[in-house]
């Protein structure tokens, strides 16, 4: 639902539903493809890539909007800091207005300097952000990094990466299958699938198994759950949950699964920056209903600090369906790289 002075930006229908468009739409949308394709794969070209002398990690993904690359991302920081190594994870800092070289400092920064996510990030994790990767992971590895996590980087080729991991929504796959903005896609399917080295699949429903049956490689699964402490707080609660991300209502229906009492539910922009008269008229529909707010952790960081304190947030973590197998991956890709 719409809140007075938000936008909810939505995707297109027909990306992830069978919706037709009529003949002159699809010409045009075909055409602009077409032209973003041929910009790609123009600025690839042109674009030198370099390596450096650590290991690269990208982990990213084929289509526009959330997947779940920020949980895997910290999964795989996670185990890797448990095998004692230096982790370091480079971001580009989108809609940050600071390009760096960077080190982030969540006391510090905020995410109108750095960007939501590797604020977020770096809660957890060492976290650059830097416009051009290259020199992020340059920066990082001169502080003393031994692996290098690139942040949603599988179309940006300025750095040599070492391992490819696409993450997919699977609920909502690949959608159409085609190329922005005809579809979801940011780059032509065959050619991404090609190139990834293994592939995530986030959530409980079933992507089409056809696609990964062919091409023979690691597919793990995982699903995302509630912090145990968040959940103690909140069950109880009525709540009014607020959200601006590429799909809110992926997280309103976590909240509805897990039984939790919402009352109301409030869309807004991916990655939209939060006024504290917005805030306030959050709070006015909170009292309205008698209920608590609550917001994704993303969110969350974006918020005025003055004003955190008064909205909860809901923490997530990542579970593997069969963990063995996401240990055995990154395991194998450590044995490679330290017999370079």
């Amino acid at each position: 639902m719409k809140h007075k002075g938000s936008i909810a930006l939505k995707e297109p229908s027909f990306w992830y539903i069978s919706a037709s468009t009529n003949p002159l739409q699809r010409l045009f949308l075909t055409g602009l493809s077409t032209l973003f394709r041929f910009g790609a794969a123009v600025k690839k070209t042109l674009t030198r890539t370099r390596t450096v002398d650590k290991p690269v990690i990208c982990i990213g993904n084929l289509t526009v909007g959330g997947a779940g690359k920020t949980p895997v991302t910290l999964s795989i920081a996670q185990y890797f800091k448990g095998q004692g190594k230096k982790v370091a994870i480079i971001s580009r800092g989108y809609k940050g207005k600071l390009n760096g070289p960077l080190l982030v400092n969540p006391t510090m920064h905020t995410a109108q300097d750095v960007g939501d996510e590797p604020l977020l990030l770096s809660l957890s994790c060492t976290t650059w952000i830097s416009a051009n990767r290259y020199k992020g992971a340059k920066a990082a590895i001169e502080k003393g990094a031994d692996i290098i996590l690139l942040d949603d980087g599988l179309q940006h080729s300025t750095l040599k990466q070492d391992l490819k991991i696409c993450v997919i929504d699977a609920r909502r796959g690949f959608g159409n299958k085609k190329i922005m903005p005809a579809g979801p896609l940011r780059e032509p399917l065959d050619s991404g699938l090609e190139r990834v080295d293994a592939f995530i699949v986030v959530g409980n429903a079933d992507v089409h198994r056809l696609t990964f049956d062919e091409i023979k490689k690691p597919l793990l699964q995982a699903t995302i759950s509630i912090n145990k402490d968040d959940w103690a707080v909140l069950k109880n609660k009525r709540l009014v949950a607020f959200a601006g991300l590429a799909n809110p209502k992926k997280f309103f229906e976590t909240l509805r699964l897990e039984d939790f009492n919402v009352q109301h539910t409030i869309s807004f922009p991916d990655h939209h920056f939060y006024t504290e008269e917005e805030l306030k008229s959050l709070q006015q529909t909170a009292k309205e209903y008698c209920a608590d707010l609550v917001t994704t952790q993303k969110d969350w960081v974006r918020l005025p600090r003055n004003l955190q304190k008064n909205i909860h947030q809901l923490r997530i973590q990542l579970d593997y369906e069969e963990r063995h197998l996401f240990k055995g991956l990154l395991d194998s890709f450590d044995k490679k790289e330290e017999g370079k």
